[in-house]
């Protein structure tokens, strides 16, 4: 295998193909995507070795082999009955030899073959070829070299590629910027192997062959064909690691005769078996890939993603050997059982494409990006769609206007959200930046739309958080300002009574009637006892001079305390009349702070629609994670046209928090009503202003196997 630099051979006959082995080798040597060597050993370069030799241990060391074959059997090396070119695929196929072999035929036929040829050979050995793989023909008189070539090229980068591991494929895709429309990609933006990502999400880690381990020595004793299937499986991870296919396939295959119910190496083996694109191989890897599918749906809980990518590689196998109704139906199978992945969609246009249905390839094409965006940039290895250019740049030009649009309205929308909130200095820098942006739109590309989608979608759920966080605290200010309001009128009432208090009544007010009455019963008592009439008389009647004198003083006192008590009275009237005027203006204030508030809900309850027609409206751009294993804390997208199911999240669709529904300075809200909506499959079309959701956001706040409970509301709490 090849150590620095990836090794294609070029075989064919020295006296055919000078011009496209030429054109061959300059586009593999300046390739800087896979950093590949051209090997022809028709270059004319000086070798110590017999040709036979060099060329044969050239073969063994490429990881392709670029077979051409003419109208012409070639030359045979002195002590052999085949050619050089048939001895150098012989080699190829050896079992020791893990080459992908890319057979091409040219001839005077449509199907290149030779008939009628003097030499049976030749056709002999194509028959030999068409039986382990197929084969792109190519008529030479209305061949153009240059563009063959091109085309050949492709499909060594399509089988260098296949034969990368997932993340290696990622570095490949994050280097290649020679796509205009796609854009270069930032490697950091990208998540692992969509695959390995997803089932990782449901606590399985399938790219890791060696997970499953013994947990004692017991185990080593009472279960030796497991263990010595995880310790092939263990060194296949290795030799994957490595770069050896064939030794890991060497290494499942052992594994599999201790376990063949083992899904994991089921699934490995039949993806390295498919890479070859050898026919038997691929007839065993559908065998492989279907047990391994069925085995995924017996799993406990069922393995849907791993049962899809199964079929994917069934279908991939079957597709290679153009058996199209085939993996037509095993892509379909496994996007009926995970509709929500991508990678069978891409599967589907591929497969699509082998049938010149074009548009059926182009729609799945489309409906893989809407659920992933970076998964459509698979396509841009398959030389199907590369042989289709044409139509692909169209549809590729297409995607983008869609995607202008798109993101035309969601900028449109931030800046109304932004418009709608109070003054904030990060608000107002970002309007600045979103009017940036908007006049980048015609030159951005798709890649770059779709990053900018979904940071303005998320800065977009960050305003609206924030203006949550202000409408709380409002709430909070103006019921501190309303208790204030209330403490301040009482303790105004109490302060006019201490200052004015009521006149109290002078004790001495009550003695001369006391004197009287002593004064007479003294005076009757004298008469009796002999003072004589005239000495009781004059006590009486100076009794009553005082008395005169003091009821003169009461009647004083009780006309300057009527007039004090009419005084207060009046003052106190005049102080209600302020207190009562101080209440209303206050009781105003709170009626304005509620209007203030109804305001600010009714704004927030619009820029939510606002959001939901337009970000959530499309899954690529909205923030929140698929639905399939989705865990607590996670903001899930669902439908609200969809009806109800028993695996449905159970969702609490009110929009405001329960903490602001019950305070009493704000009116109630009911339950905001679903829309009834012609259509729940999601659109492309840029929704009207007056357009109603037909998603919305919900946080999980518990989720158990069985049933998961969601909240509307959750979604607009900040978590800070």
């Amino acid at each position: 295998m090849a150590i620095t630099k990836k090794e294609v051979f070029i075989s064919s006959n020295f006296d055919e193909f000078p011009d496209l082995r030429r054109e061959l080798r300059d586009l593999i040597n300046s390739n800087r995507i896979f950093s590949m060597q051209a090997i022809d050993l028709n270059e004319n370069r000086a070798i110590g070795r017999p040709p036979l030799v060099n060329s044969i241990d050239a073969v063994k060391r490429s990881e392709v082999m670029v077979l051409l074959v003419g109208e012409q059997y070639g030359g045979i090396p002195s002590g052999e009955h085949l050619s050089y070119c048939h001895l150098e695929y012989r080699a190829a196929l050896e079992s020791d030899c893990g080459s992908v072999i890319l057979p091409y035929f040219f001839g005077s036929e449509p199907d290149g073959m030779r008939r009628g040829a003097s030499d049976p050979r030749l056709s002999t050995w194509q028959r030999e070829i068409l039986d382990n793989h197929t084969v792109a023909f190519y008529q030479t008189a209305s061949v153009d070299w240059p563009a063959v070539a091109q085309l050949i090229f492709q499909d060594v980068q399509k089988a260098q590629y296949d034969l990368l591991t997932g993340t290696d494929q990622m570095e490949v895709d994050a280097a290649d910027d020679t796509d205009k429309e796609f854009g270069a990609l930032d490697l950091a933006s990208l998540t692992v192997e969509e695959l390995a990502y997803l089932e990782r999400r449901s606590g399985v880690d399938p790219s890791n062959l060696g997970e499953e381990k013994l947990r004692s020595k017991i185990d080593l004793a009472t279960m030796p064909a497991r263990a010595a299937a995880l310790e092939q499986r263990a060194e296949a991870l290795r030799a994957l690691k490595l770069g050896e296919r064939k030794l890991a396939v060497e290494h499942l295959r052992r594994a599999l005769q201790q376990r063949p119910l083992d899904m994991e190496v089921n699934y490995w083996l039949s993806r390295l078996l498919v890479s070859t694109g050898r026919r038997k191989e691929c007839k065993e890897a559908v065998q492989l890939a279907l047990r391994s599918a069925n085995l995924a749906t017996h799993e406990e809980p069922p393995r849907d993603v791993r049962a899809a990518a199964a079929y994917i590689v069934a279908s991939q196998a079957e597709a290679k050997i153009r058996n199209l109704e085939s993996a037509l139906r095993y892509a379909e199978a496994a996007n009926q059982i995970a509709p929500w992945f991508a990678a069978p969609y891409i599967q589907l246009a591929c497969v699509y494409a082998l049938q010149d249905d074009l548009d059926a390839a182009f729609k799945s094409a489309g409906e893989a990006f809407n659920r992933h965006p970076v998964s459509i940039l698979k396509l841009n290895r398959e030389p199907l769609f590369q042989r289709v250019s044409p139509q692909f740049r169209e549809f590729k030009q297409d995607l983008r206007g869609k995607l202008q649009a798109k993101l035309r309205a969601i900028l449109d929308a931030e800046l109304q959200i932004l418009s709608s909130l109070s003054l904030d200095p990060d608000a107002e820098v970002r309007k600045s930046e979103v009017g940036s942006v908007m006049a980048r739109l015609g030159s951005m590309t798709i890649m770059d739309l779709v990053h900018q989608g979904r940071s303005s979608g998320k800065n977009c759920l960050r305003w609206l958080q924030g203006e949550l966080v202000e409408i709380r605290t409002m709430r909070e200010q103006d019921a501190k300002r309303d208790t204030m309001r209330r403490a301040d009128l009482l303790a105004l009432e109490d302060q006019w009574t201490q200052e004015h208090p009521l006149p109290e009544v002078d004790p001495k007010e009550a003695k001369p009637y006391y004197i009287v009455l002593t004064t007479i019963v003294l005076s009757i008592v004298g008469l009796f006892v002999g003072i004589g009439f005239g000495k009781a008389m004059l006590f009486v009647v100076l009794s009553l001079l005082g008395i005169a004198n003091d009821i003169r003083r009461i009647l004083q006192r009780k006309g300057k305390k009527r007039l004090a008590e009419e005084e207060r009275n009046s003052l106190l009237a005049r102080h209600k009349s302020k207190v009562e005027a101080e209440r209303r203006d206050r009781q105003q204030e709170i009626e304005n702070e509620k209007a203030e508030h109804r305001r600010r809900i009714s704004v927030f309850e619009d820029n939510v629609r606002l959001f939901e027609t337009t970000v959530v409206r499309w899954n690529m751009f909205s923030p929140s994670v698929g639905n399939k294993g989705a865990k607590q804390g996670d903001i899930i997208r669902v439908s609200v046209l969809e009806p109800e199911r028993a695996d449905k999240p159970v969702t609490d669709s009110q929009l405001l928090p329960p903490d602001l529904l019950g305070s009493a300075l704000m009116p109630w809200f009911a339950k905001t009503p679903k829309a009834e909506v012609s259509s729940s499959r999601e659109t492309s079309e840029v929704p009207s202003a007056a357009a109603e959701p037909q998603y919305q956001l919900f946080r999980i706040l518990s989720a158990t196997r069985d049933k998961v409970a969601a909240a509307r509301w959750a979604v607009y709490q900040s978590k800070d």
